[in-house]
């Protein structure tokens, strides 16, 4: 029993929907971070392009001694944002200044004794509403995620309800 969360792409209709399939009755609520198009520019103007990483690359650890591109060395902190440089070259591997959104894993291991969330979201703007991830006390969980980049710094931001520590890894970007 509990909140659960995940990151989930799914085809549309021809009428632009699709169903949901539940075992048993519950509550559901679905955000919609973006969509992909066929068309390299459609009603809302040019789209972007998907580039693959050589292989995962690990950009965030907060755990101390850990990581080679981004190592905090602290968690953060209950209701606090941290921005995550996500241009960058790191271990011969480059998320280039044209990235304009990355995609990859999130794990957060919860470092309180009550429940939280976890949202990400493009540095600079307002945090929204919505949560990448749903987390309980002492517990690792991971969830996949897409989120933009601030056009200028190339990062995007982490916000935690609760102390936690993260690791962030890359599959790939989106660029123009």
């Amino acid at each position: 029993q509990g909140v659960v969360s995940n990151y989930f792409i799914v085809g549309l209709d021809s009428t632009g929907q699709f169903n949901i399939f539940a075992e048993r009755t519950l509550d559901l609520a679905t955000d919609i971070a973006g969509y992909y198009s066929l068309e390299s520019s459609d009603v809302n103007g040019p789209g972007m392009m998907f580039n693959p990483l050589p292989r995962p690359l690990r950009i965030l650890d907060t755990q101390p001694n850990t990581g080679t591109c981004d190592t905090v060395g602290s968690v953060i902190a209950s209701d606090a944002s941290l921005d995550v440089l996500s241009r960058l070259t790191c271990e011969g591997i480059t998320i280039p200044s044209v990235a304009t959104a990355v995609v990859g894993s999130v794990t957060v291991d919860n470092q309180d004794s009550n429940a939280g969330y976890v949202t990400l979201y493009p540095q600079g703007v307002p945090r929204p509403i919505v949560a990448n991830m749903i987390y309980w006390p002492g517990r690792t969980l991971a969830n996949g995620f897409f989120v933009g980049l601030n056009n200028n710094s190339g990062q995007f931001s982490i916000y935690a309800e609760r102390r936690l520590h993260v690791r962030v890894d890359v599959a790939g970007y989106f660029a123009p």
